[in-house]
């Protein structure tokens, strides 16, 4: 989990350094926003908001406590991100690093096309999963009491399937160096 914090916080990080302008960043389910606290640009102001939208009301008042000026904690639902009275604007970039482990397939892959949608021309969607060989499932599940849908990097790039194909200029799939988690990164086609 350090390696996803540490990862997304390069991405936007590097997002902020090549970007002319100020790059708007969603990221959703963000929890306690750990990456935040990692990435120079949101540290430094080098962004035009983040805006960190979850459902735990307690997790953004962490968020609010911890975060500068930049961060903008949101109190949303994925069913409310997905309903058509929800306009966030677009993003440069969007991630999701903790929750499509606990979405079924058909809900993940409407939320994929929803937030491939709210990408700007050129904008970046990354999003993750526990694989199936996570060699501590057997931990994670005993004694952390994590129930979660495993998915191997094929079965993750198939919730892409709802997005406009036309629209897609790249998908970018990898896994962690331990194993345990995979990523795939849709890259939206500049206008």
């Amino acid at each position: 989990m350090r390696h996803r914090r540490d990862l997304i916080a390069y991405r936007i990080d590097q997002l902020a350094e090549r970007q002319p302008g100020k790059p708007r960043v969603l990221s959703v389910a963000c929890g306690h926003f750990r990456e935040g606290r990692m990435s120079v640009a949101v540290q430094t102001g080098h962004l035009e908001e983040v805006v960190a939208l979850d459902a735990d009301p307690e997790s953004l008042t962490e968020v609010a406590a911890s975060s500068p000026a930049v961060v903008t904690p949101c109190e949303m639902s994925v069913r409310g991100l997905l309903s058509k009275n929800t306009d966030l604007g677009s993003f440069d970039f969007i991630y999701s690093a903790g929750l499509y482990d606990y979405l079924e397939d058909r809900l993940a892959t409407a939320l994929t096309a929803r937030l491939f949608a709210m990408l700007r021309p050129g904008g970046k969607l990354l999003f993750c999963n526990f694989l199936p060989d996570t060699p501590d499932i057997g931990y994670m599940e005993t004694f952390m009491g994590w129930e979660l849908i495993y998915r191997n990097l094929g079965e993750i790039v198939k919730l892409t399937a709802d997005c406009d194909p036309s629209a897609m200029a790249a998908t970018h799939r990898y896994q962690d160096g331990f194993g345990s988690v995979g990523y795939v990164e849709v890259v939206k086609a500049a206008e």
